[in-house]
């Protein structure tokens, strides 16, 4: 089993991505709203201090970022799929993926 983790900031795209999972009933995703500040920021450290005025106040980069846990033999689709859907994804300021390992997992019908 692997995590996969997705963030972007593309609703559209990510919601592409996330029909074609379900269609190809690869994996469950959990998705949950997160901020950052990308791969390169002119902001200092306390910009980034985490606040709930400061994320209503939008001084961070609004994401989704997608959870799912994979089993083996279907990553590499799910890579094809964020590859299709988020193009953009290996652009700066494009989001991120990551694939993890997973010891172990329960709660997986």
């Amino acid at each position: 089993m692997k995590l996969v983790l997705v963030v972007h900031k593309n609703t559209t795209a990510l919601e592409a991505f996330m029909h074609a999972v379900r269609k190809e009933t690869l994996a469950g995703v959990t998705m949950v709203p997160s901020t950052g500040f990308g791969r390169s920021s002119g902001k200092s450290y306390e910009e980034f201090q985490f606040s709930i005025p400061s994320v209503l106040a939008s001084r961070y980069v609004r994401n989704t970022t997608l959870i799912s846990v994979v089993a083996d033999e279907r990553v590499e689709r799910m890579i094809e799929l964020i590859y299709e859907h988020i193009p953009d994804i290996d652009e700066e300021g494009g989001g991120l993926y990551a694939v993890l390992p997973i010891d172990q997992a329960g709660g997986m019908a």
